[in-house]
C-alpha cells in the first residue's frame, strides 16, 4: 500500500481587541462605564489575511463567538451570549457584534469590574474547529444609577460642612 502524504497551507486570522458599544447609538460607548440598567453590545473583528484564505472561505465554514465577562475579583466566568456568522469566498473581514438589553439581565452585577473576553470557532458548527482563539481584552464596570446617585449627594453634602 502506497503512503499518502498531504500538505496543509497556513491561514492566518487576525482578531481586533473587543470593543464596548451603545447599540442606540450604534457607535462605540463613550466609556466602559455602564449603567445596571443600560443596554450595551460587544463587538470584535476577524480579518483572513493572505492568498491562502480564499482556499478556506470557499468552504464558507461558521464563524461562532461565544462573548463571557469574568469578574476581575475571582475566576467565575458569566456568559453573555454567542452569534456567528458564515463565510464568503469574496469577504475577508467579519465583525461579530453581540447585543445586550442590560447588564443585570446576563447576571453582571454593579460595584463588579469585568474582564471581558470571546472565544472564537471557525469550521462546522457541530464538529471540531478549524481555527480557534481566545481574545480577553476589554473592561466593563458596572454601577447602579441609584447607588451613584446617592453617593453623589453625600459628597456635595460633606464640602458644605
Amino acid at each position: 500500500m502506497d503512503t499518502l502524504y498531504l500538505t496543509s497551507i497556513p491561514i492566518a486570522c487576525e482578531l481586533s481587541p473587543l470593543e464596548v458599544l451603545d447599540p442606540n447609538a450604534n457607535a462605540m460607548a463613550d466609556t466602559a462605564i455602564l449603567s445596571a440598567t443600560q443596554p450595551f453590545a460587544v463587538q470584535l473583528s476577524v480579518t483572513f489575511q493572505g492568498t491562502n484564505a480564499i482556499a478556506l472561505l470557499a468552504l464558507t465554514p461558521t464563524i461562532q463567538a461565544e462573548f463571557y465577562a469574568k469578574p476581575t475579583t475571582h475566576s467565575t466566568t458569566i456568559p453573555l451570549g454567542e452569534c456567528q456568522d458564515i463565510t464568503r469566498i469574496d469577504q475577508l473581514d467579519y465583525p461579530l457584534t453581540l447585543n445586550i438589553s442590560a447588564p443585570l439581565e446576563t447576571g453582571l452585577t454593579p460595584g463588579t469590574v469585568y474582564r471581558l473576553g470571546a472565544l472564537i470557532k471557525i469550521g462546522s458548527p457541530d464538529g471540531p474547529a478549524l481555527i480557534c482563539g481566545v481574545q480577553e481584552t476589554g473592561m466593563v464596570q458596572i454601577y447602579e444609577a441609584a447607588a451613584a446617585a446617592q453617593i453623589s449627594r453625600k459628597k456635595r453634602h460633606s464640602r458644605r460642612q
